[in-house]
Formats: C-alpha cells, structure tokens, sequence
C-alpha cells in the first residue's frame, strides 16, 4: 500500500469474530485489521462503549488509539 494512503476495509460487523465472547479470537481479528495501519482514531461515539475487535482490539494491538473529533465533541458537551 502506498505512503500516506487509507485502507477500504470491509464492514466487520457480521464477522462472528468482531464480537465474539472470547477475547483471543477478537485479538486475532483485530491483529490482522492492525496490520493495514500505524494509528487507531475512532471517531463513532455511538460504538465506543462495545467490546469489539474492531474496537477495542485494535487499539490493544497498536498500544493506544484515540478519539476523533466528533467523538471529542459528543464528550465536551457531556463535560458541560
């Protein structure tokens, strides 16, 4: 893949492991997901709360992810 460049991943949602109750089977899913990329940002406030490979497996791969702007917005206004 080209320098500087995003990844068209498929939607993982159906995938029987994105969710799956045990944890190295979501690992697995999320290490090949990792694979594509250097950073995690998760910008879904909506989703942030599920336990899924795509994420909260991915950031546990990489060592940290982060929070885009629209999910830093949805919180400032929870700070209020």
């Amino acid at each position: 893949m080209p320098k500087n460049t995003s990844p068209n991943l498929p939607l993982v949602t159906f995938y029987p492991m994105e969710a799956s109750k045990k944890e190295e089977e979501r690992l697995k899913m999320a290490t090949k997901i990792a694979s594509y990329g250097d950073i995690f940002v998760c910008d879904a406030f909506g989703t942030v709360h599920r336990d899924a490979a795509s994420m909260t497996g991915v950031p546990k791969v990489l060592g940290q992810g982060f929070c885009g702007y629209l999910a830093k917005k949805e919180l400032d206004c929870f700070a209020q």
